[in-house]
């Protein structure tokens, strides 16, 4: 693909990144919305963001989390921790492994071989789009951003979203039933050594494909420290065409409007139930009204180095979103699911 308005990314930059320090994470995550009405998530962490209770170590340890959601609504999930020696993987490219599951990809072509507990995934992710880095614009890839927590400089965050769309096939084996399935599939890589609940107290995470319209908007909520500042971005995209790449900072934002809370059952954890958005760049107009629907995965997690005011959940829901763009005075109305992710991070 040869996509002359998108980032470059090298392929080292999707790879293991292991490193000493005490706080190091790594994500690589992905999800999959199939044409037989299964969705479905991977995470494999080299080493987890947080513990989570019940399955993590008292230290950040390498993990592997999937998650499968029947279209009649039965959820299955593992999650499952390993020791340290093994996790491994290269860094000139994908090749990781957590116990015996293994994350590759050759040329441009990800390939999953997973298996915990009753969940079985062997899939094939093919990109329809590239890369997108939305927090670049931002600072985020440099040390003085978080000076008012490391002045030592070493301090980062990385977040890439390699597949904002791609095409997936392969089979999911569920309490031992394999289920062919094909769909679209996304994929992301997040990794740094500032723990996430001093860098943001809240962050959302929207990623809907409309047709032939990709749109993704990353949302944090950052803490005091950091003047108590928003941080947007979205992507939208028409086919392979990129129309929007929008990024706004700061305190006085008023961007999204949350309504409607609710309390996950599961984690006791706060959350809007709907969520209206609105913004314009560039002749661009992009309003949205979100829902929250059924409920992925719910689960509570802390920092073994640092305590949190209020207890850390990760939420992850279906939603129903209807989006009204002014693409330089075309109006366009497309309704459809996706996901939404919630990160109460603790602040």
């Amino acid at each position: 693909m040869n996509f002359s308005d998108w980032t470059p990314i090298s392929r080292e930059e999707n790879a293991w990144h292991y490193d000493e320090h005490p706080d190091y994470w790594q994500w690589l995550y992905f999800d999959f919305i199939f044409t037989n009405g299964y969705t479905g998530a991977a995470v494999i962490l080299p080493r987890s963001v947080g513990s989570v209770p019940g399955v993590s170590l008292p230290r950040l340890t390498p993990e592997v989390w999937l998650t499968v959601l029947t279209p009649e609504g039965k959820r299955y999930d593992a999650k499952k921790a390993y020791p340290l020696s093994e996790s491994q993987g290269s860094r000139k490219g994908l090749k990781v492994k957590v116990g015996k599951n293994l994350v590759s990809c050759v040329g441009d072509r990800y390939q999953l071989n997973l298996s915990e507990g009753e969940i079985g995934m062997e899939l094939e992710l093919s990109p329809l789009l590239p890369p997108w880095t939305p927090l670049d614009e931002m600072g985020f890839s440099n040390p003085a951003m978080f000076q008012p927590f490391d002045p030592s400089g070493s301090a980062y965050f990385n977040y890439i979203e390699f597949v904002p769309r791609g095409d997936v096939k392969g089979t999911l084996a569920i309490a031992g039933k394999k289920v062919p399935v094909t769909g679209l599939g996304y994929h992301e890589q997040g990794r740094g050594n500032i723990i996430l609940g001093r860098l943001f107290e809240r962050w959302y995470w929207l990623k809907f494909w409309l047709d032939d319209f990709t749109f993704i908007m990353p949302a944090g909520y950052m803490p005091p420290e950091l003047f108590s500042s928003k941080l947007i971005c979205a992507l939208l995209a028409r086919g392979r065409e990129k129309l929007l790449n929008f990024t706004d900072f700061g305190p006085d934002l008023n961007i999204i409007q949350e309504s409607d809370w609710r309390t996950e059952p599961n984690t006791k954890s706060p959350y809007p139930g709907k969520m209206r958005f609105e913004f314009e760049q560039n002749g661009i107009t992009v309003q949205g009204s979100l829902k929250s629907g059924p409920m992925v995965e719910a689960f509570l997690f802390s920092y073994p180095r640092y305590p949190t005011k209020k207890q850390p959940a990760y939420l992850r829901f279906l939603a129903e979103l209807e989006l009204n763009l002014d693409i330089n005075g075309e109006k366009v109305r497309k309704i459809g699911s996706g996901m939404q992710e919630i990160m109460n991070s603790g602040g």
